[in-house]
């Protein structure tokens, strides 16, 4: 079931990124993000609720799912979106990669659950592999403000990513089920997006064209019911730092996407950095 569930992720999560690249459009990137959960909200809810899958929970329980849409469905996505105008789909996808680091170091912070030995080369490696593929920008004469925007905002959803991963642990910890998990992730990660929106006074407009609904659906229904399920259902059996280990695959898939939709062109130095970032992501789950 496991291998199973690694395959889907991968074709899933990996073409996500250019879905969230063709969401790019005249309708504001937190609107975007707003439609792609809501939608994911107003389909899984009820029916989970229908079918009998959601869990009893308490008060306190209601807290973490609120924290976990925010980092998982909320602020991360808007960080995601954003650096879309910036930077290619592929190369936020092997920042997102990343997270898999950030995994371990914030078990460590917020569990106690001390990390192997190796984690020193593993945060060395994937800090070389990203040297590498922005390598041509780091020399550039003039330094390229939108890439370097668009980086920086990929960390921070990066970040927020593996904070709600925290939160998908204690959750476990508490007998709390993915499809419980995501449920309320989405809808309070809506309702959050909905309150940006209006504090902002942004315009609630939709795009009708193939491209954009087309992957808001593919965002709403596949890559975050599904998505997230999935993926909380592998950190529920193997823990979030290993199950995290699925997106050391995603950015080659997402990477290819990119060279045949987005003109992408790989140099020397960006192939031996992806093969640097999945080292590093590799090593990071070895015991000893």
């Amino acid at each position: 079931m496991s291998l199973f569930l690694y395959i889907a992720m991968v074709f899933t999560w990996g073409s996500s990124w250019l879905a969230i690249a063709w969401q790019i459009s005249d309708v504001s990137p937190i609107v975007s993000v707003f439609y792609r959960f809501a939608l994911a909200a107003i389909i899984m809810f009820p029916m989970m609720k229908l079918w009998g899958k959601i869990q009893k929970t308490v008060a306190v329980d209601h807290l973490f799912f609120a924290a976990q849409g925010w980092c998982l469905f909320s602020f991360n996505f808007i960080c995601f979106y954003y650096a879309s105008h910036y930077i290619v789909s592929g190369l936020i996808a092997i920042i997102f990669s990343l997270a898999t680091i950030l995994n371990v170091l914030n078990s460590l912070i917020i569990y106690k659950e001390l990390p192997a030995a190796s984690i020193k080369w593993g945060i060395l490696f994937g800090t070389m592999g990203l040297v590498l593929i922005f390598w041509q920008d780091i020399l550039g004469v003039e330094l390229d403000v939108d890439v370097l925007k668009g980086v920086g905002l990929t960390f921070i959803g990066v970040y927020f990513f593996s904070l709600g991963n925290m939160i998908t642990v204690r959750n476990n910890k508490r007998g709390i089920g993915a499809i419980t998990s995501t449920s309320y992730g989405v809808v309070y990660g809506s309702v959050m997006l909905f309150l940006i929106c209006l504090a902002l006074g942004l315009e609630f407009k939709l795009e009708f064209s193939f491209t954009y609904l087309g992957s808001l659906i593919f965002l709403s229904l596949i890559a975050t019911i599904f998505g997230f399920t999935a993926y909380f259902n592998l950190i529920e059996r193997l823990g979030a730092s290993r199950a995290a280990y699925i997106l050391v695959i995603t950015p080659l898939v997402a990477l290819g996407l990119s060279t045949i939709f987005e003109n992408y062109l790989w140099s020397n130095a960006a192939i031996i950095g992806v093969l640097f970032i999945a080292l590093g992501n590799a090593i990071v789950q070895f015991k000893k």
